[in-house]
């Protein structure tokens, strides 16, 4: 069955049953009484909605002895989400624990490559070394004694078309040219953590 409700002036909306329902079952759909409002719908969302959720986890221990600003990509750690409506902004977060094989700094960058385009860094907040001007979305100080707990929630406001697909990925290296192990550190072989990174597309 169809209720269709005609425009004033033009068009019109239809309200279409389903040609069954489960076991029969009466389905009911009831409109609120507190106040007038807007109907929300996947391509009408209200502000703030999450539309999507992408997740990679990573659980192989990878290493590097890059030294910047010669960074190098965190494998395993990247992620694609292609936004399904205009305007949307894309909450990234990502954890995972990095270890050296001795007193070190590890800096890890964020980027982001908008379809067919390049990767450039996502800036946050202003960390730097002062002999390169470096800048890093994280820097951690880490030894062989013991792991680092990197985790960061950023909300990116990309410029994109609807159908791009946007990725994100994590680079990486050292102060000084020491080993840098992502989820685990080098004295110790038969212990891993694992990592994830996550996309979340939230309406604008």
């Amino acid at each position: 069955m169809t209720i269709k409700l005609v425009g004033s002036s033009s068009g019109s909306v239809s309200l279409q049953a389903p040609a069954t329902t489960t076991g029969g079952a009466n389905r009911v759909i009831t409109l609120p009484d507190a106040a007038d409002g807007t109907m929300l719908t996947t391509t009408n969302p209200k502000a703030g909605n999450i539309i999507q959720v992408v997740q990679t986890v990573k659980t192989t221990i990878t290493s590097t002895t890059a030294t910047i600003p010669n960074v190098v990509d965190m494998s395993g750690m990247s992620v694609d989400i292609t936004p399904s409506i205009a305007n949307s902004k894309i909450e990234i977060s990502y954890c995972f624990n990095i270890g050296s094989n001795t007193n070190s700094v590890a800096f890890i960058r964020l980027n982001r490559k908008i379809g067919s385009g390049s990767f450039t860094e996502i800036f946050i907040g202003t960390e730097t070394t002062s002999s390169t001007g470096w800048y890093a979305t994280n820097t951690v100080y880490t030894n062989d004694a013991y792991m680092s707990n990197v985790s960061t929630c950023f909300l990116d406001t990309p410029s994109y078309s609807v159908g791009d697909v946007i990725t994100y990925k994590l680079t990486y290296a050292s102060h000084n040219g020491n080993t840098i192990e992502v989820n685990g550190y080098p004295t110790v072989t038969n212990y891993s953590t694992p990592s994830n990174m996550i996309a979340r597309e939230v309406a604008g």
